[in-house]
């Protein structure tokens, strides 16, 4: 993931226009949608001796507004997913799967987009115990907070693409005392959408 956050912002040196402009800023202009989709890998901290992650898919949407040339705030929504199949989890492999809302505020220079923001997420889990049964559990909602790094690349005069990085982090309470720290790492593209109004 370090190597792909480093190749992002090379991306960003190299690969955007010296002259590009940056978007409108006045009234409805500054809006726009961006719906992201990747993959991502997980750990639900504090059980025992831990297990070896798998991969998950992770989407998200959000309504995107930019008051400042340098500045965007977002909301959406999103969800994700990740496994443990190893250590603890040998015998009874457990797949987890998040969802929730969040809020961002980020900077943006010539399209490299950094931010941070908070979110409340729910995370499910679910796994299949000796004897065959499929058992699930789900937490209670908790508030958690991520950072992200994106590149915006214009393909158009409205649509852009935005290959990026996500680092989440949020609590997890499933009660009889299990309640733990998930952290999430994921790499997605997005694509965003200026909404008519905009160049």
């Amino acid at each position: 993931m370090t190597s792909l956050a480093a190749a992002l912002l090379a991306l960003a040196m190299v690969g955007i226009p010296a002259d590009r402009s940056d978007p409108p800023v006045s009234g409805g202009e500054a809006f726009h949608l961006e719906f992201r989709g990747g993959i991502g890998t997980g750990e639900f901290h504090g059980s025992a001796s831990g297990g070896d992650r798998s991969a998950g898919a992770n989407w998200g949407i959000r309504m995107g507004f930019r008051p400042l040339e340098q500045l965007v705030l977002s909301l959406g929504y999103g969800q994700s997913s990740f496994g443990c199949e190893g250590g603890i989890c040998a015998q009874a492999p457990v797949s987890y799967s998040g969802s929730g809302i969040e809020a961002e505020v980020a900077g943006d220079w010539r399209g490299v987009r950094l931010g941070a923001g908070v979110t409340r997420q729910i995370l499910g889990a679910a796994w299949t115990d000796v004897e065959g049964a499929r058992l699930t559990s789900v937490s209670a909602p908790s508030i958690g907070w991520f950072t992200a790094l994106s590149v915006d690349i214009p393909v158009s005069s409205r649509f852009s693409v935005a290959p990026g990085v996500r680092y989440l982090r949020h609590g997890a309470d499933f009660g009889s005392g299990v309640s733990r720290t998930t952290v999430q790492m994921m790499a997605d593209v997005g694509v965003r959408y200026r909404l008519p109004a905009g160049r």
